[in-house]
């Protein structure tokens, strides 16, 4: 065992690969049957020092890690709209970094955050000047040539093969959701029963009409159209889409236009906003578009709750389309916000980003 503990820093929007990431630590904790007893997930937009202290000062049980995971601590601790942290949460940075020189040697201490943080963050700052003890990665959006060495990966572990129009065809039909697109590639193998996947193939099974059909959805809920976003759902789930994959795709949806909320408010340059939303230049202007129809205080309460009704109909304590359509309900019955919001300086100036 090393003579101190390991911080871990994952940032960026690529939920799938920081997730992997996460997987690949708890699987060298050992026995899967102690990883549950030795992993203590703590939320960072709540979380106190006193809190995340004590949970990565206690002793792992049976074995000799423990891993403690923090969500969302480091943009909290950024502040929103650029002010920075209040008195008490620049406390708390304080008090945290002070604290890092004594991790516990059996700890592993992960930050994991959905969006880029800047390098100017002290956490950053303090894992930079501590290298021996810190592992920083960055998990932003893959450009055309990873997104394809990624899916040629992905086949291959899956025991697939693709003809190169098929593949060809899933990079350019793809959005840069690394989780929906390993649904779609294990969906074509499995529809081409041993044979190469092709781009006909492809064209028939994914095709950008659900992707387009929820961006509709959104735009209704934006516009407080109810009825509208309620027939969107419902095309989809005749279409063939689970409830549950539907509410991912709606939940990551408005993760993306929170996190354009958040770097509009930020007055972030169009560069960083690229690289956050990583999608093609049509899909982020949408993004964009949409972040204009909501608050940042709808957007967090909707994210919530859009989190909560997972949670409900993972644990059997709600109908799942029941609980979609409830969900619309309440969302497109939010009062609007007082007016649309702006886009950012540069956005608004015409500074398109560059074509891809």
């Amino acid at each position: 065992m090393s003579a101190s503990g390991h911080l871990y820093i994952f940032h960026g929007p690529e939920e799938f690969r920081r997730a992997e990431a996460v997987k690949e630590l708890r699987a060298q904790l050992g026995d899967p049957s102690a990883v549950a007893m030795n992993t203590t997930e703590l939320d960072g937009r709540s979380v106190s020092l006193s809190e995340l202290i004590a949970a990565a000062g206690a002793l792992p049980f049976m074995g000799e890690r423990r891993l403690v995971i923090v969500d969302g601590l480091l943009a909290r601790l950024e502040g929103r709209g650029g002010k920075g942290a209040n008195k008490d949460d620049a406390e708390l940075l304080k008090g945290l970094i002070d604290y890092l020189p004594r991790l516990s040697p059996a700890t592993w201490l992960v930050f994991e955050e959905d969006r880029l943080i800047a390098d100017k963050h002290p956490l950053l700052r303090a894992a930079a000047e501590r290298k021996a003890m810190a592992t920083v990665r960055v998990f932003g959006a893959l450009g055309e040539g990873e997104l394809r060495n990624w899916i040629k990966q992905r086949v291959k572990l899956k025991g697939g093969a693709f003809a190169n129009d098929g593949l060809e065809a899933l990079v350019a039909a793809s959005e840069n959701d690394l989780r929906l697109l390993e649904q779609e590639i294990e969906k074509l193998i499995t529809y081409a029963g041993g044979r190469a996947v092709t781009a006909a193939d492809v064209q028939k099974l994914v095709h950008g009409a659900r992707s387009a059909n929820v961006f509709a959805m959104v735009d209704a809920l934006g516009q407080h159209n109810g009825r509208r976003a309620l027939e969107q759902c419902h095309a989809l789930l005749a279409e063939g889409e689970p409830p549950l994959r539907l509410l991912f795709m709606v939940t990551r949806q408005f993760r993306l236009i929170l996190q354009a909320k958040d770097l509009n408010e930020r007055r972030a340059p169009v560069g960083e906003m690229m690289r956050a939303l990583g999608g093609k230049q049509f899909v982020v202007d949408k993004i964009m578009g949409q972040a204009r129809l909501f608050s940042m205080a709808q957007l967090e309460a909707i994210y919530r709750r859009l989190l909560e009704v997972d949670r409900s109909i993972k644990t059997g304590q709600a109908e799942p389309v029941l609980a979609l359509d409830t969900l619309i309900a309440e969302i497109a019955s939010t009062p609007r916000a007082p007016h649309p919001q702006p886009l950012s300086h540069t956005w608004e100036r015409g500074e398109r980003p560059p074509h891809r």
